[in-house]
């Protein structure tokens, strides 16, 4: 047997040793919470211990149950977010076909009713038929409207400017 032979077998017997002291110490620590009484001869545990044991199993049971709700509702969680993901890409390219193609309505979104937190979504499209509702829109933020003043289309910028008009502002005109 070579030395690292040697040297494996000895930390083996060690593992083995420690494994051994460790399954007494936690087979001690068991009875004795369960109150089993050894100086008999006999391993029975007490009541006291029997309803330690029963609240224990009890415990373990509901804490198995739970850990089995959690990840149910993790696995849910995570089918939630992907089926979102999945409808704001749909929804999304179906926008963007309609207005490509030219088979939105605009003047159906002045009529409609927009939420703010959509409003500011919408004013940072690429779309500068989305940003010119937003700027004709009496619910979009005053701050959204000032920054679409400076938009790149002149149409988008002038709503944004006939907004403000309405609201109180005076607006330079360029």
């Amino acid at each position: 047997m070579d030395d690292l032979q040697l040297q494996h077998v000895k930390t083996r017997a060690k593992v083995l040793g420690v494994q051994e002291e460790f399954n007494d110490t936690v087979s001690k620590l068991r009875n004795k919470f369960l109150g089993v009484d050894k100086s008999e001869g006999e391993s029975v545990p007490s009541q006291e211990g029997r309803m330690r044991a029963e609240l224990v199993a009890n415990y373990e049971a509901t804490l198995e149950k739970m850990r089995v709700e959690i990840a149910m509702l993790g696995e849910q969680l995570n089918d939630s977010k992907l089926q979102l993901t999945e409808y704001k890409k749909w929804s999304t390219s179906l926008l963007k076909h309609l207005l490509e193609s030219g088979c939105v309505d605009w003047n159906l979104f002045s009529s409609v009713s927009i939420p703010v937190e959509a409003l500011l979504k919408m004013a940072k499209s690429d779309e500068w038929r989305v940003r010119e509702i937003v700027a004709k829109k009496g619910k979009t933020p005053d701050s959204v409207l000032i920054k679409l003043l400076n938009d790149d289309d002149c149409d988008v910028a002038n709503a944004a400017a006939k907004n403000l008009r309405m609201k109180g502002y005076t607006i330079a005109d360029e």
